[in-house]
C-alpha cells in the first residue's frame, strides 16, 4: 500500500485525521483496482469498509479546507502530538533509569517490516540501530526503544502529511513496547490497595467451527493489558491493529487527542464488570482479516496467594495463521492444506512453511509466555 508516495495532484486537504483516512481510502481503492489476488482484494475491501464507517461517523463535521502544497508543507499537523509523545517517552525513560532497566533487552519487540522501514528513513537514528533494525529479530534495549520513540516524535513535527499515518502507527507500537517494559518492572508495594479480584474470561474466536477458544484468569487490569494477554493466549503475533468494543463503545490505542476514540489504557476490568448485567465485549484483531473474539466473564474470584496471574486454564485448537483472510479465508486454507489434490495445496504448504495442525494447542506453552518478563 503506497502510503509514503508523493501526492499526484497540485493541491490536497490539510492533514486532519479524517483527511488521513480519506487519503488512505484512496490508496486502498487504487490498490484494489490493480490487484488480481482474490485474498488481497477481500482484505482491501474489508479495510475500505472500516475506513468508510469511520468517515460516515464524522460526516457532520466541518468539511476540510483545500490547501496548496506550499501551505500544506508549512502546516505541522502532528506538532502537538509530537510534544505529548516526547514528554511521555521522556517520563518512561526516566522511570526506566530509576528502575535500572534502561540497558535491559526488551522482551517483545514486534515491529512489522514496513514500520521498521519508516524508522530507517529517520536521519536522527544512528547506524548501530539501523543495523539492528535490519535483522529479522532486532535485539534492542529499553533505552534504545525510548530513543527510537523520541526520534519518531521529532520526525512528526516536520512530517509530510502523507507520512503522518505511517509515523503514528510506528509511534503506537514503540509506545506499547516501552510502556510494557517499564510498567512490567513495577512490583506492587507491600500493603498497597491493589485489588485481589481475579476475572475468569472465556475468549472465543467468532465464526469458526469447531470453536477456537481460551479460558484465562487475569487480575484487574486495563484493556490495553488484556490485549497483551489475548495475543499470547490465542497465539497471535501482535503485528496488526486492534480494538475493543464494550457495549457498542470503541476502545483502542489512543494517541491523537483530536480523534474521538477512548484510550484502552484508561479503563479497567473492574470498571467494566461493576454491575450485575454482564457487558458484551468484542476484541477485534487485524482490521483487514477482522478476527472477532467474543469475551465473556465466567466468574470472579479471589486471587490465590501462590498463583501467578495472568494464567491460562484451558483452550482448544491452534490459532489461525495471520493474513490468511479471516474466518472464511481460514476455512479455505484448511480445505486446501488437508487435500493433496487441491489446486492450492502446494502453495498453502509453502506459505505456511510446511505442516499445520489445526488441533494443536499447549496450555503450558501459553503460560510460559505469560510468565516471561
Amino acid at each position: 500500500m503506497p502510503i509514503l508516495s508523493e501526492p499526484r495532484s497540485p493541491a490536497f486537504r490539510c492533514c486532519s485525521p479524517l483527511d488521513q483516512l480519506e487519503d488512505l481510502g484512496g490508496h486502498v481503492t487504487a490498490e484494489a483496482n490493480h490487484s488480481t489476488d482474490k485474498k488481497l482484494l477481500k482484505k482491501l475491501d474489508a479495510i475500505l469498509s472500516k475506513i468508510q464507517d469511520l468517515l460516515e461517523t464524522h460526516a457532520d463535521e466541518e468539511p476540510p479546507k483545500s490547501l496548496k502544497i506550499e501551505d500544506a508543507q508549512r502546516e505541522k499537523p502532528l506538532a502537538k502530538q509530537s510534544v505529548l509523545l516526547a514528554e511521555r517517552a521522556a517520563k518512561l525513560l526516566i522511570g526506566a533509569e530509576q528502575l535500572g532497566i534502561k540497558t535491559k533487552p526488551v522482551a517483545r519487540f514486534l515491529l512489522p517490516g514496513a514500520e521498521r522501514a519508516v524508522l530507517m528513513m529517520i536521519p536522527a537514528i544512528d547506524e548501530n540501530i539501523h543495523r539492528k533494525l535490519a535483522t529479522l529479530k532486532p535485539k534492542l534495549t529499553v533505552g534504545e526503544v525510548g530513543g527510537l520513540l523520541m526520534a519518531v516524535a521529532e520526525a512528526m513535527i516536520d512530517a509530510h502529511p502523507l507520512h503522518c499515518f505511517a509515523l503514528i502507527m510506528t509511534a503506537k507500537r514503540l509506545m506499547d513496547c516501552l510502556e510494557a517494559e517499564v510498567t512490567g518492572a513495577l512490583e506492587p508495594t507491600p500493603g498497597s490497595a491493589r485489588s485481589s479480584v481475579v476475572y475468569r474470561l472465556r475468549i472465543t474466536l467468532a465464526d469458526i467451527e469447531p470453536a477456537i477458544w481460551r479460558l484465562v484468569e487475569v487480575p484487574d487490569c486495563s484493556l490495553g493489558e488484556l490485549h497483551e494477554v489475548i495475543q499470547i493466549a490465542m497465539g497471535w503475533q501482535n503485528t496488526q491493529m486492534h480494538q475493543f468494543v464494550v457495549n457498542g463503545k470503541h476502545f483502542c490505542q489512543a494517541l491523537l487527542d483530536d480523534i474521538d476514540l477512548e484510550d484502552e489504557a484508561g479503563i479497567r476490568l473492574s470498571q467494566i464488570f461493576k454491575g450485575k448485567k454482564k457487558p458484551r465485549i468484542v476484541y477485534e484483531y487485524d482490521f483487514g482479516d477482522s478476527w472477532q473474539h467474543e469475551i465473556t466473564l465466567e466468574k470472579t474470584l479471589e486471587a490465590e496467594p501462590k498463583v501467578k496471574y495472568p494464567r491460562c486454564l484451558e483452550g482448544a485448537r491452534a490459532c489461525p495463521p495471520e493474513d490468511c483472510g479471516g474466518a472464511w479465508g481460514y476455512a479455505d486454507f484448511l480445505e486446501a492444506i488437508a487435500d493433496p489434490k487441491h489446486p492450492d495445496h502446494r502453495d498453502m504448504k509453502e506459505w505456511i512453511g510446511g505442516k499445520f495442525d489445526p488441533e494443536k494447542f499447549s496450555v503450558d506453552k501459553v503460560n510460559r509466555e505469560l510468565r516471561r518478563p
